[in-house]
């Protein structure tokens, strides 16, 4: 994890911009990685507050100066610099004002508001989805047909949310259905019967998973937008039981999945 400091140029304001920066290494193991998003939250509430997060990062190229700009200028800013150039100058200005920030005595950062919950993903009022899209999640939802999962990612545009995959098999051939070169989520739905054999009537525990994707190929700039993309289709995909972060290869999601039917059975 780590924080990066720009210097943010707009006409003639210079305000002071914070990046978190969070990277899971290719290597990673698989029990690590399942700690992810436990340990994500207590560390991005140190880092706090930062006004854009550069998500699930899994090799050094990808996290680059120009990809740091590259977010910095989405939040509206103009020329961006790494501020050391102006370092001597004191804490003035917006500079004081990021101190203070730090110091925790209000959460002005430059001409922004902050909160300590910073990192929490934005969560839009209504995401508008395609009639397409709302049809294949109501279909898991209520296992019309037999559905029991559904697979979303975004237009090339990264505005629309569209159907990548659907299926009826428990999501035994998700994991081959997810693109190593996207950011994508799948809802799950699981069954378990509750009681033993013997019983006359045996009701349903059923559950849903979030599983969040982000192939090994996904473009650094697409990761980029991960924080908004994933607060959209969190909302698009709610409500669900437990959510599964950051996997990024075929064994990671069918290892998600063994530990979702494990869920599922623990709840009857």
């Amino acid at each position: 994890y780590g924080l990066v400091r720009r210097t943010d140029q707009i006409d003639k304001s210079t305000t002071i911009k914070f990046v978190f920066l969070s990277f899971i290494g290719s290597a990673l193991s698989t029990m690590k990685r399942a700690k992810v998003s436990t340990v994500k939250g207590a560390v991005s509430e140190v880092f706090a507050p930062f006004h854009a997060e550069l998500m699930s990062a899994t090799e050094p190229s990808e996290v680059t100066s120009a990809t740091v700009d590259a977010l910095v200028r989405e939040l509206g800013g103009g020329a961006v610099s790494d501020g050391r150039a102006g370092a001597a100058a004191g804490k003035s200005g917006a500079a004081a004002e990021v101190a203070t920030a730090i110091g925790g005595r209000h959460n002005d950062v430059g001409a922004h508001k902050t909160k300590a919950a910073v990192m929490a993903p934005p969560q839009p009022a209504g995401t508008a989805v395609s009639p397409a899209v709302a049809a294949a999640i109501a279909a898991v939802r209520k296992g019309s047909g037999g559905a029991t999962w559904v697979l979303l990612g975004y237009e090339a545009s990264g505005t629309q949310l569209k159907v990548e995959s659907t299926g009826t098999d428990g999501g035994e051939s998700l994991p081959a259905a997810f693109d190593p070169a996207s950011a994508q989520w799948a809802l799950l739905r699981t069954e378990h019967e509750m009681g033993s054999a013997e019983d006359v009537v045996r009701p349903k525990v059923t559950r849903f998973t979030l599983l969040s994707w982000v192939g090994e190929q996904t473009p650094p700039l697409r990761r980029a937008k991960l924080t908004t993309l994933r607060g959209e289709a969190q909302e698009v995909l709610s409500p669900f039981n437990e959510e599964k972060l950051n996997l990024s290869s075929e064994a990671e999601a069918a290892s998600a999945l063994r530990e979702a039917a494990a869920a599922a059975a623990a709840a009857c």
